[in-house]
């Protein structure tokens, strides 16, 4: 693969990492509404929807630094910022409206995670103080 196709290729990852991330949030937000219904079945299968999703954005990721390295050379980090200042300035420009758009696509999703966590955590504790009691009920104090 030339330079050029392998800064082709390595857009690409961007675009559809894009498409990737967006599913992922509405992934994530179904979770949410998911566990706020306690909705056993979709919780699950939402799981494993999530799963793959993230499998297959790991790939990408994976792809994207692989070409990140063939581009940047032996003995540089790999990094997109070090790939982007390799473009001339319009082009530079222009992929890197697109690359921190992802990024902060990826901080949404990682904030929506984060709070269906927290969420499920929430529940677990709840039912466990439901089903076995407080710990310390019959502690004396």
């Amino acid at each position: 693969m030339n330079r050029e196709q392998a800064f082709k290729q390595l857009l690409a990852t961007v675009g559809q990492d894009l498409q990737g991330y967006g599913r992922l949030e509405q992934l994530l937000e179904q979770q949410f509404a998911a566990a706020l219904e306690h909705q056993a079945e979709a919780l699950r299968q939402l799981g494993s929807d999530i799963v793959a999703q993230c499998d297959a954005l790991q790939a990408s990721r994976d792809q994207r630094l692989q070409l990140a390295g063939q581009l940047l050379g032996a003995g540089r980090a790999a990094s997109m910022d070090a790939v982007l200042k390799l473009l001339p300035a319009a082009a530079e420009q222009a992929c890197r409206q697109r690359w921190n758009a992802l990024v902060e696509q990826i901080r949404l999703c990682q904030t929506l995670n984060l709070r269906n966590g927290q969420l499920l955590q929430q529940q677990q504790d709840l039912m466990n103080r439901v089903l076995n009691g407080d710990s310390d009920v019959y502690c004396a104090q």
